[in-house]
């Protein structure tokens, strides 16, 4: 299985218009991508912050969806005023728990942020794993399920 990370940075203000578009525009439209398995949309209230990450079956599913999720995105970022893409990145899934966390989690914890070097990252992901949260945002769960 592969994912693509989307991060948007929007405003606090914009966070239930944001919502509403991802509902009603982002997830219909992913559904359609070939090999589309779900996604996960976190969203930080208090930043307007929303980091995204959507599945697919196999990489060549994945990089075939390139061009739509890209149009996706510019289309629902034009729909969210002040609102623009942070960063787009790929990955394999290396490691799953095996769980459906979503059914039972309402909120997540984002060790990495936009734009930090290598050894801050480190340094908040050792904290957040001993129990501090600095350097950790918080986002709430808005999973979808592919029918």
């Amino acid at each position: 299985m592969h994912a693509r990370k989307t991060m948007i940075q929007g405003s606090p203000e914009q966070v239930e218009q944001a919502r509403q578009v991802i509902e009603s525009h982002v997830i219909p439209k992913a559904k359609e991508m070939r090999g589309f398995r779900g996604g996960y949309w976190l969203t930080d209230r208090k930043a307007g912050g929303t980091l995204s990450f959507t599945f697919f079956d196999t990489k060549d599913d994945l990089e075939a969806s390139e061009e739509a999720a890209a149009q996706l995105r510019s289309s629902g970022v034009a729909q969210i005023q002040g609102a623009s893409v942070a960063g787009v990145s790929t990955y394999e899934v290396g490691l799953s728990t095996g769980e459906k966390v979503h059914d039972r989690a309402s909120h997540a914890r984002s060790v990495f942020r936009v734009g930090r070097v290598a050894d801050e990252i480190q340094r908040d992901a050792g904290h957040a794993r001993n129990g501090g949260d600095e350097g950790v945002d918080a986002f709430r769960w808005c999973p979808v399920r592919n029918a």
